[in-house]
């Protein structure tokens, strides 16, 4: 039976044992096991990570979707133009002093 231990590493131990050598083989699988555990804690990190970030990442497609909208209605929205009371005060004289 062979075990391998710290995959990830340069260091990688294979440990080949004979039928009465219980003592390494439960060693090498302390140590997979070990390994084992922290790459569970990593990926549910990730797992974690993964979905706020999904969930931002829907939040501003939404908000683009309203920004569409709203940059839509304002192209297709006639401009009124207001003028002040001394904006027409001021073109009813130049019209007057055309004439």
């Amino acid at each position: 039976m062979c075990l391998i231990a710290d995959h990830d590493s340069s260091d990688n131990e294979v440990i080949s044992c004979g039928e009465n050598d219980y003592d390494a083989i439960y060693d090498a699988f302390q140590q997979l096991l070990f390994q084992s555990s922290k790459l569970d804690v990593a990926y549910k990190k990730l797992k974690i990570d993964f979905k706020e970030l999904q969930s931002k990442f829907e939040k501003s497609l939404e908000e683009e979707e309203v920004f569409k909208n709203k940059i839509s209605i304002l192209k297709n929205k006639e401009i009124e133009i207001i003028e002040c009371a001394s904006c027409k005060s001021y073109i009813f004289d130049l019209n007057i002093l055309e004439k």
